[in-house]
C-alpha cells in the first residue's frame, strides 16, 4: 500500500510514463551456496579493488609529501 511506503511516491508512475525505472538496491551475485560457502566472509571479495585502493592512498601520501616539501621550499626562499 502507499501508506506503508517510506519513500516519497513519484509524481507520475512508471506504468504511465513507460519508463524503465531500475530498483535502488544492487543485489549481490548468488555465489557458492554450500554450508561453507554461505558462511565464507570473503565471499565476493575482489583483490583487484583493494589493490586500486592501496594505489590511490599511496598516490595521496606522495602528493601530500610533495606539497609539504614545496611549501617548506617556498618558506625558505622567502626568508633567505
Amino acid at each position: 500500500k502507499t501508506t506503508e511506503c517510506f519513500s516519497r511516491p513519484r509524481k507520475v508512475g512508471a506504468w504511465k510514463t513507460n519508463d524503465d525505472i531500475q530498483p535502488d538496491e544492487v543485489m549481490p551475485q548468488q555465489l557458492a551456496l554450500t554450508y561453507d560457502g554461505k558462511r565464507d566472509r570473503w565471499n565476493g571479495y575482489d583483490p583487484e579493488q583493494h589493490k586500486q585502493t592501496i594505489e590511490k592512498f599511496e598516490f595521496l601520501r606522495k602528493e601530500r609529501r610533495r606539497r609539504r616539501i614545496a611549501k617548506k621550499d617556498e618558506k625558505f626562499a622567502a626568508n633567505g
